[in-house]
């Protein structure tokens, strides 16, 4: 038989290497920690390709929390109308 000089071994197969970050997570990540112009960007983006004012409206906030002055004033009059 010509298999029959065969060995199987059982390797270990490597660890899965998780997805790279989007740039919506990269940007998020950076907004969470203080960079208001990042926040201003997640929420350009919310309005501009996912027509999302709540999830718009909730970065404007983050960027206000981080000393955004204007956009605490848009985040004040943003409508909800999803």
């Amino acid at each position: 038989m010509l298999l029959g000089w065969c060995h199987l071994t059982k390797t270990e197969e490597p660890a899965p290497t998780p997805p790279p970050k989007s740039d919506y997570e990269k940007l998020s990540e950076k907004a969470e920690q203080g960079d208001s112009d990042a926040a201003r960007k997640l929420a350009q983006w919310c309005y501009v390709h996912d027509a999302d004012n709540e999830r718009a409206k909730y970065w404007l906030q983050v960027a206000a929390r981080n000393g955004d002055k204007g956009a605490e004033k848009i985040a004040e009059v943003v409508q909800d109308w999803r």
